[in-house]
Formats: structure tokens, sequence, C-alpha cells
């Protein structure tokens, strides 16, 4: 239990890292559009780094409630 503790905080700040590189579309400065950025940079499918993305506001909720 404490080691999934402890990832789930890792899992949330990618998300939200993901989320604001998206959102102010950061990944510009090397790409056309998130989906290459995420393949290229972090080899994540986009629908993989979408749903680490919406998770975030979800996690957020969880860590919250705990």
């Amino acid at each position: 239990e404490d080691f999934v503790g402890k990832n789930f905080k890792t899992f949330y700040y990618v998300g939200c890292a993901l989320r604001e590189i998206c959102d102010q579309r950061l990944y510009r400065e090397t790409h056309t559009n998130f989906a290459d950025y995420s393949k290229d940079k972090w080899d994540l499918a986009r629908s993989r780094s979408y749903q680490m993305i919406d998770y975030c506001p979800q996690l957020s909720r969880f860590r919250r409630a705990a």
C-alpha cells in the first residue's frame, strides 16, 4: 500500500505536467502536435497521454478525500 500511495503522487504530477505542456502548447518548440511530441519524447501513444491528463483532476480529488 505504501508503494501504491507514493506512486499515485508521481502519476498525478506526470499527468499535470502533460496537461500544462498540452494546454500551453509548449510542445510546439519541437513538434507540430501534441500526439507526435508524446510519442517522440516519452514513447507514449496519444491515447495514453490524454488518459494521464484526464486522470490529473480525478487524482487530485482522490488525494483531498484521503
